[in-house]
């Protein structure tokens, strides 16, 4: 027997009166799986955030959980395969990118649908903070919704299942910091579109990733929508639907960062900062900087280089 089937035997118990007190965390239909465990009591004592169990699973073809009255808050994100959930008398097929939420007071079905290539994430969690965040994800009560960047939350979950490397106390703190910036990137990146097959969540990604890849050399909204093949208020119609701001304002922030990563980090001069961001008067360049960081370029810069003096000094 390996550990998998050991930790089966523990945690699948049935609901039934004198079971194990934690039931049906490991379903027995479950190929292989990697797990983070945390304090499995709910917590009650005021704790922020607890991250009681995680995990990234690969689920056999007759994979069918039926869930009601789990003990966390929790969510569940689908890395391959097709899964049908069932919640609140609705039935919706879920396909990758796929995330959806639960409390202790949702009764739901998940069922594979495919043969093979069935894996999703999970964390289960409690705490003063998380039916709030929760709820702030929009993922709950049969609602699920597909990511803008999957391949983000799929790397911090990761990053949360290594967290089970670490000592017991750095390990629970680390693990309710990621899930709560995951809760966070979630609410960020859940965008209005319910399938990834539709058209307007496609030029929406399409045309995000340009951004993110262009946006020192783009200089306004008529060049991206040029450049993704789009009418440009069609496409900042979309940006407010998909991720609540215009593309102006995305190209805006990318310039901003990258613009005082290098008046930090390299010690540009403001005339070279903005060049480089495709800004040709300085001066027009320090009014957008000021707006986004409430500083202008030298005092922000000088602000920065103050703050990391006196770190070194304390640390000696």
């Amino acid at each position: 027997m390996d550990e998998l089937d050991r930790l089966m035997d523990i945690l699948d118990t049935p609901h039934m009166s004198g079971a194990h007190p934690y039931p049906g965390l490991i379903s027995k239909q479950v190929h292989s799986g990697r797990y983070f465990f945390g304090d499995l009591d709910v917590r009650t004592d005021g704790a922020d955030l607890t991250v009681n169990f995680a995990g990234r699973e690969d689920c056999s073809p007759d994979f069918h959980l039926v869930r009601s009255g789990f003990r966390y808050h929790a969510f569940e994100y689908i890395a391959s395969g097709r899964w049908c959930l069932r919640v609140n008398g609705q039935e919706q097929v879920l396909e990758p990118g796929a995330v959806f939420g639960y409390t202790p007071a949702t009764r739901f079905e998940l069922q594979a649908l495919d043969s093979s290539d069935l894996i999703k994430y999970f964390v289960d969690f409690s705490g003063r903070r998380a039916g709030p965040l929760l709820d702030r994800c929009r993922i709950v009560d049969g609602s699920p919704v597909y990511l803008g960047a999957p391949h983000r939350i799929r790397e911090m979950l990761d990053q949360l299942l290594d967290c089970a490397a670490s000592s017991p106390a750095i390990a629970a703190e680390m693990a309710a910091h990621l899930t709560g910036f995951l809760l966070l990137r979630i609410r960020e990146e859940a965008g209005a579109s319910r399938h990834p097959a539709s058209s307007g969540n496609n030029a929406y990604l399409r045309c995000r990733r340009y951004v993110e890849h262009h946006f020192a050399s783009l200089r306004t909204v008529e060049a991206i929508a040029d450049a993704c093949h789009l009418d440009p208020s069609y496409m900042c119609r979309l940006f407010r639907e998909h991720c609540g701001e215009t593309p102006y304002q995305l190209l805006i922030r990318l310039k901003m960062n990258h613009a005082a990563e290098l008046l930090v980090l390299n010690h540009d001069s403001v005339k070279a900062a903005a060049h480089a961001v495709c800004f040709d008067d300085p001066y027009h360049f320090s009014r957008v900087f000021k707006r986004t960081f409430g500083l202008a370029p030298r005092l922000f810069v000088r602000r920065i280089l103050e703050h990391r003096e006196l770190g070194s000094v304390r640390q000696r």
